[in-house]
């Protein structure tokens, strides 16, 4: 493989994103475990180990980053129901950095990752749709 193709700048700038906010996930979810429980402490490992993924080039964080999505989903509306103002920031910014490693840019030479993609957007979409039913539901 030619390592002019398969290097991505947007990889190389998306791997120490996801360390950082893996770091104070993981942070943060020590401190909130002692008040609500574990949830940002896996948050922050499963962000590490997409990260990590990420860097080796590896054909699975997608799904892990779907797992992450679908938990998120399932957590989130277990905890607040579907109130749109209490799910918005626990669900948006991650389906926003599921968009992002959609981006092309961040898996090109990483393989065929075509059905951990289609999951990945199953997942973005069941987020659209469940705050968007929370919004609608709310009013």
């Amino acid at each position: 493989m030619n390592p002019s193709i398969s290097r991505s700048g947007l990889r190389t700038l998306t791997v120490p994103v996801l360390a950082v906010m893996a770091v104070f996930s993981v942070l943060g979810g020590i401190w909130l475990t002692t008040v609500t429980g574990v949830y940002y402490v896996v948050v922050g490992a499963l962000f590490l180990l997409v990260a990590v993924q990420l860097y080796k080039r590896a054909t699975g964080p997608l799904w892990v980053y779907a797992a992450l999505m679908l938990g998120s989903i399932v957590w989130s509306v277990w905890e607040v129901g579907f109130n749109f103002w209490a799910l918005a920031p626990r669900l948006a910014f991650l389906a926003l950095f599921g968009l992002w490693l959609l981006v092309p840019a961040i898996t090109r030479g990483m393989g065929n990752l075509k059905w951990s993609k289609l999951c990945l957007a199953a997942t973005l979409v069941l987020t659209l749709i469940v705050l968007s039913y929370s919004y609608i539901y709310q009013v």
